[in-house]
């Protein structure tokens, strides 16, 4: 199978799940304890579910806008990640790697163990023909997701890439 159809492959897999985060939004009670009133929290950024949309109808270039838009608001942290998810997602796929690298970055400091911020990461590094580094990240989003199997597919890819550099050593 070829490069593109790994990104294609990538793509949505990343809209579904962040589709659920984005559009799946819950309450959030929060705790003040100096108050004894309960503050709640409802409901996601508009201009996060607006890119989101964007981004399932395949229009890159406005969702990108709209990500970016929305992270210079006051995001909460859920739809902040989604952004920065998402804005990987969008340079993996128009090849940008090294903007891809940057937003995976930024939705690992957010969230260490996020599979879909690690497997963005691993695309990255992938398109960026650093395929060492890339079935690192790819084994450590297998290690939270194992029976994903479009990460299997990506981490196989991968190894076949790696190997023929080391049996020519």
């Amino acid at each position: 199978m070829n490069r593109i159809y790994i990104i294609k492959t990538l793509v949505l897999a990343v809209i579904a799940a962040s589709t659920s985060l984005v559009m799946g939004a819950t309450a959030q009670q929060l705790d003040v304890s100096n108050q004894k009133e309960l503050y709640w929290s409802i409901g996601t950024s508009d201009l996060v579910v607006k890119a989101g949309q964007r981004l399932e109808a395949g229009k890159l270039d406005q969702a990108r806008r709209l990500y970016r838009q929305s992270l210079r608001t006051t995001l909460r942290q859920n739809d902040r990640l989604t952004a920065y998810i998402n804005l990987s997602v969008i340079h993996n796929t128009q090849k940008a790697y090294g903007k891809a690298l940057k937003y995976s970055d930024k939705a690992l400091k957010i969230a260490p163990d996020n599979w879909l911020a690690l497997n963005n990461k691993g695309t990255a590094y992938f398109g960026l023909g650093k395929y060492d580094r890339a079935q690192e990240n790819y084994a450590q989003a297998l290690s939270l997701k194992p029976d994903d199997e479009g990460l299997a597919h990506n981490a196989q890819l991968t190894q076949l890439e790696i190997t023929p550099v080391y049996a020519n050593k």
